[in-house]
């Protein structure tokens, strides 16, 4: 009998070990799941950008840099970033901004009726990208002139993205985000950078 009851019980053992074991594997595969869909919405992010930069033209992007005017603190400091030196230009594009309608879907899905973007989980994408570290771009470039000389002129910018995957702030019943929290809750992060040439144009 004291036997029988030592093998029930290392079985029970086994048994919670094991759904333990699967519960863990469970999450982390959809924390793994969740980093690399948050990485694609930083790569769309930046990939727009640079997308919106060829419609509203290289003149267009150094206008927008020069006219924006920077709010002061907490502009950078929301991605623990040292804020941006006095005189800095930086142009910053939201996921609204790449949202031409409602059902454009570009270039990310925010069509409710289509279906979520990032499957059955209800995540909500996310992303800011910031234009700034503009100057004029003087390395050659194949097939224009090398000397300098000319009316064109080429302009290099880093386009950061910032994108984010996070649960709604109501999903149902559930309620995502603790009392006096201000932090998303479940909220997946992640960058991508690219150092971009824009031109030709002429001043």
């Amino acid at each position: 009998m004291f036997v029988v009851m030592l093998v029930l019980l290392m079985t029970t053992g086994v048994a919670v070990f094991a759904v333990h074991t699967t519960t863990s594997e469970i999450r982390a595969a959809g924390a793994a799941r969740q980093a690399l869909q948050t990485q694609y919405v930083a790569e769309s992010g930046l990939i727009a950008a640079i997308a919106y930069s060829d419609i509203i033209e290289p003149a267009g992007v150094e206008l927008a840099l020069q006219r924006t005017t920077l709010p002061g603190a907490g502009y950078m400091g929301q991605f623990f970033e040292p804020e941006l030196l006095a005189g800095k230009h930086n142009y910053r594009l939201y996921l609204s901004d790449m949202t031409t309608s409602p059902t454009a879907g570009f270039p990310i899905e925010t069509d409710a009726l289509r279906g979520a973007s990032l499957g059955r989980a209800a995540l909500a994408p996310w992303f800011i990208v910031d234009i700034n570290d503009d100057i004029g771009y003087t390395m050659p470039i194949p097939g224009h002139r090398a000397d300098g000389g000319g009316t064109l002129h080429f302009m290099a910018a880093t386009y950061t993205s910032r994108g984010r995957t996070r649960v709604p702030i109501t999903v149902g019943t559930d309620v995502p985000r603790s009392t006096g929290d201000t932090r998303p809750y479940l909220e997946g992060a992640a960058d991508a950078r690219a150092y971009v040439v824009l031109g030709p144009y002429g001043r």
